[in-house]
């Protein structure tokens, strides 16, 4: 939540506010989106060549391709700022009813070159330094084999291009 907090992008989901409760427990408070995640919608395009029809204006390839556009801006910012997401995929990137797209779920992301802090108390689901971190079908190859401490840009670059070869295909 502190990382996602400082990227202040249109295709970045804010962050408005962070809290300790009581016991400790962190929570934090982000924009809410209306709208489905890009698995969604790539899923109502694929309907439309299983029924054997053209896809909608929405859902044409060109449609699908510029959906990709503020996703490509959102990560070149990041990694600008020298952030990298570490788990992008179509479920974490989300088109609103208004046709914004956000780039969401920045819970792995971790600063590029910075060695990761890891307490005894964190679960196997949090982010490890060495182990394997992220989603498999949309790893790079050197986020696959565990070099949490190497990964920068060109990590989230391969998942994107998984994505966009989903897009298209």
């Amino acid at each position: 939540a502190q990382i996602t907090a400082q990227l202040d992008h249109p295709s970045i989901v804010p962050i408005y506010g962070v809290e300790r409760d009581n016991d400790g427990v962190l929570s934090y408070a982000m924009k809410f989106v209306r709208g489905k995640t890009l698995t969604d919608y790539m899923a109502e395009a694929r309907d439309f060549y299983e029924k054997g029809k053209t896809p909608d204006e929405d859902h044409s390839l060109k449609a699908r391709i510029e959906t990709l556009l503020p996703v490509l801006n959102a990560v070149d910012y990041a990694h600008r700022r020298g952030v990298i997401h570490r788990d992008l995929k179509p479920d974490n990137i989300m088109v609103g009813e208004f046709g914004e797209v956000l780039v969401m779920d920045w819970g792995i992301a971790r600063p590029i070159g910075k060695r990761e802090r890891v307490t005894a108390s964190d679960s196997v689901e949090k982010t490890r330094a060495g182990s394997l971190v992220g989603t498999p079908s949309y790893m790079s190859p050197e986020q696959a084999s565990g070099a949490t401490e190497e990964l920068d840009g060109a990590s989230d670059q391969y998942s994107l291009g998984l994505i966009l070869f989903e897009l298209v295909t």
